[in-house]
């Protein structure tokens, strides 16, 4: 059988003067779906909250035929990333999801979907931690004379 000739889908991420790119072909969603015995969306929408998933998703999307990252490790990306102003757990699944796209696992219209889902749900939960800060905040520390231990009782 000969080899099909077209130009490799990539998700292309710059760092400083290098570009990296990114693939999940055929073969390495089958690695991932038995390495954590889920279907790779399941592996890809919990790996920017889990640095074991997320690690496995950049090493099998560096390393694809004929790519070239070079050496280049998932834990290497990963820092670079970081070092170069990725923060937050949007911001790595917004990439992750990008991988996805140019794998042919989620459509345009699917990653701008999934996107949206998770900011909401980001949005929703540091939301809900800076209310529970802001409840904390309005309680007043007095010491329980039995126990010496200190209770909170909310201020009126």
């Amino acid at each position: 059988m000969s080899e099909l000739k077209v130009k490799t889908s990539t998700y292309d991420i710059k760092i400083g003067d290098k570009t990296v790119k990114l693939r999940l072909t055929v073969a390495s969603q089958l690695k991932l779906k038995n390495r954590f015995h889920q279907e790779t969306i399941d592996t890809i929408l919990e790996a920017a909250n889990d640095p074991e998933k997320l690690l496995a998703v950049f090493q099998e999307a560096l390393s694809y035929k004929d790519n070239e990252n070079g050496d280049l490790t998932a834990e290497e990306l990963y820092d670079a990333l970081v070092d170069n102003g990725t923060r937050g757990l949007n911001a790595f699944a917004a990439i992750l999801f990008e991988i996805a796209n140019a794998s042919g696992i989620l459509s345009d219209e699917q990653k701008e979907q999934v996107k949206s889902g998770i900011d909401r749900s980001y949005g929703a939960i540091f939301e809900h931690i800076e209310k529970g800060a802001a409840e904390a905040a309005l309680t007043d520390n007095t010491p329980d004379t039995q126990d010496n231990k200190v209770c909170s009782f909310p201020k009126q």
